[in-house]
């Protein structure tokens, strides 16, 4: 008997009486009948077989008029004519998915909004265009990845990257938009080179699965995803009058915290980091991590090749690197003397100890992140060492990344294009030279900010970013972003604010600030939780004289609660998530992180109960939760 052949989608244009046109995409089943998919401006259809069953069909929401030329100067010009351009201007992605029974459900999986977009900053901050302009999104090309996941992808060449959303189901249609590229320039309206990469799990893998971007999600019912934001301890643990106390000088801050542990002891550096840190180290230990002490005046300041630095010229920027057998090396830094704007210059300094630095040699590239740029942590899945810092855009400040193989080497750096002819015109140079590569431009945030601060750490697999959104009110807050290869980050709550700023009138009410590249949560074990430790102020960026030195606050959340499912408000119980196939490697068990009645059940590849998880093949979980109070977080699994 020959093979059914797959579903097709194909184009009607329908004239109607009085001459008006109609738009049609139809849908012929393998059985040869046609039905209606979709209708309207509507074009550029594909199709694809989902998980589960039924045909998936994204197709363009045209807009009826083009997107205008970027004006000339700050804002548009009468002549440009944006009003009228804007009106039914924006195309977008929508889908209509027909279920094996035959009903039809549709949706979107992408709109196109109307946003302000800052660029042309790359010589003079102050300098740029400010304009409204509408998305205008490219069309949709579907990719069904190894375990029959359907994927979207997409460009936005208004935010210069390309996006994809994955298909989870009829219930709850596609998952949230996630960057599939870094910003690029110049981008056209179909996707290059577009090919899922999707999660792969084990039973033999250990790690923690989160359910951040749902990648390892395949169909979700009744669900929805939350950001879980961290609890914002009572005022500051340590205020700008201790700081002028300990230092029997004027109420000046030292900058950012950063709080780590070596050797059991729990420490906090205090040091010039940030737009209100001076060039004075302080040093504090603790053994709660709530009530903080100045260490010994040994262990105060930079002392480099013998020499204390009195004058606070000398700044380093480093990493604790455990695995260091050189106990004279555990620490490695960036050393940065005077003004980082007039000395592009830069020196690979160790330590024993964070205090006593030792030059080695100069350093190659490093200058490409601006501020204090230096070695954040080493990548565990290709060894090198990272930088994370801040970097430059058409947007004005972004988040940068460099890699090295030695510490002496940096590669990584870009040119800044601009952004109207980006092959045409010459490669701009910030400050004299190129910038360190962009993981978060400004581009894709919700309202086109600037990005002013961001760190990132190695967990679980994958990559963790904090980073602070810079509002045109001038305040900065922190947001959540993540990565699976290190190189291409998404914003996965792209609307959302992790740790927003303190409420008007409190101490932190105008920024939230946790350094360049190196702050990241510290964990407490015993309690269960782990640790946000941030500069505050109510000093908005740039509003003097009003700038109120920053104190130091914390803010703090359960060990690997970022964000968690929960049944969806009035949802039929139990809802349920199914998980992608997992590779069975032998007897394991299920650990499951959740607050309220959560059951697993196994599933085969194709969605069938399983008695038992098997030792070999493949095989899918099935998380139920039973109530509208359940929050399901993660899962691992252990050995039995």
């Amino acid at each position: 008997m020959p093979a059914s052949r797959p579903a097709e989608v194909f184009e009607k244009r329908i004239e109607l009486p009085g001459g008006k046109l109609d738009a049609q995409i139809w849908l012929r089943l393998p059985g040869g009948e046609e039905e209606l998919a979709a209708q309207g401006p509507v074009s550029a259809p594909q199709v694809a077989e989902a998980w589960g069953g039924g045909q998936l069909i994204v197709f363009r929401i045209d807009g009826l008029k083009a997107a205008p030329a970027p004006p000339a100067g700050h804002s548009w010009s009468r002549e440009e004519r944006y009003p009228a351009a804007r009106e039914a201007g924006g195309s977008s992605i929508g889908y209509a998915f027909r279920a094996q029974d035959g009903a039809w459900r549709r949706g979107w999986v992408a709109r196109a909004q109307e946003i302000l977009v800052r660029d042309r900053m790359e010589q003079d901050a102050f300098d740029g265009r400010l304009h409204p302009a509408f998305e205008h999104l490219g069309a949709p090309e579907l990719r069904t990845d190894r375990h029959g996941v359907v994927w979207c992808f997409w460009t936005n060449p208004l935010r210069r990257h390309s996006y994809v959303a994955r298909w989870l189901g009829p219930d709850t249609g596609f998952g949230p938009p996630l960057e599939a590229s870094r910003a690029g320039y110049g981008l056209t309206e179909h996707v290059i080179a577009a090919e899922p990469e999707p999660a792969m799990l084990s039973t033999r893998d250990r790690r923690r699965v989160l359910f951040i971007d749902l990648l390892e999600v395949a169909d979700l019912r009744g669900i929805e995803r939350t950001l879980e934001c961290p609890r914002r301890l009572d005022g500051p643990l340590i205020t700008p009058e201790q700081v002028a106390q300990w230092r029997g000088a004027e109420v000046r801050p030292l900058g950012a915290p950063r709080v780590w542990r070596d050797r059991g002891r729990l420490l906090m550096e205090l040091g010039p980091r940030g737009p209100m840190g001076n060039g004075v180290y302080g040093r504090m230990e603790s053994d709660d991590g709530l009530e903080w002490r100045w260490c010994e005046a040994d262990e105060q300041g930079v002392v480099l090749d013998g020499e204390r630095d009195e004058a606070g010229e000398c700044r380093v920027t480093w990493l604790l690197d455990e695995d260091e057998p050189d106990e004279e090396r555990r620490y490695k830094g960036t050393l940065i003397r005077g003004a980082w704007t007039k000395d592009p210059r830069r020196w690979l300094v160790t330590s024993p100890d964070g205090v006593r630095w030792r030059t080695e040699a100069p350093m190659e590239g490093m200058h490409h992140l601006a501020e204090h740029g230096g070695p954040s942590f080493r990548d565990p899945a290709t060894g090198d060492y990272v930088a994370v810092g801040r970097t430059s855009s058409s947007g004005h400040r972004a988040l940068g990344m460099l890699r090295s193989g030695d510490l002496i080497r940096w590669r990584g750096d870009e040119p800044l294009l601009d952004v109207d002819d980006p092959h045409g015109q010459p490669a701009i140079l910030r400050r004299g030279h190129r910038v360190a590569g962009r993981i978060l431009d400004p581009a894709g945030e919700p309202r086109s900010e600037q990005i002013y601060w961001g760190t990132v750490w190695p967990a679980d697999g994958q990559y963790l970013c904090l980073y602070g959104r810079y509002h045109w009110d001038a305040r900065y807050e922190a947001c959540l972003a993540t990565s699976r290869d290190g190189r291409v980050f998404q914003r996965p709550f792209r609307e959302e604010v992790f740790l927003p700023t303190g409420a008007p009138g409190e101490w932190d009410s105008g920024i939230v600030f946790m350094d360049f590249g190196v702050t990241r949560p510290v964990r407490f074990p015993a309690l269960g939780i782990e640790r946000l430790y941030y500069a505050g102020s109510t000093w908005r960026h740039g509003a003097d004289p009003f700038r109120m030195p920053a104190a130091v606050g914390v803010a703090e959340l359960p060990v690997d609660r970022w964000a968690y499912l929960t049944p969806r408000r009035g949802a039929a119980l139990p809802a349920t998530v199914v998980t992608v196939p997992i590779a069975a490697a032998g007897e394991a068990t299920v650990e499951v992180d959740a607050e309220g009645p959560v059951s697993v059940d196994f599933l085969d590849e194709d969605g069938q109960t399983l008695a038992a998880a098997p030792r070999v093949g493949a095989f899918r979980l099935a998380f139920r939760l039973h109530a509208p109070e359940t929050r399901l977080y993660s899962f691992r699994f252990s050995a039995r």
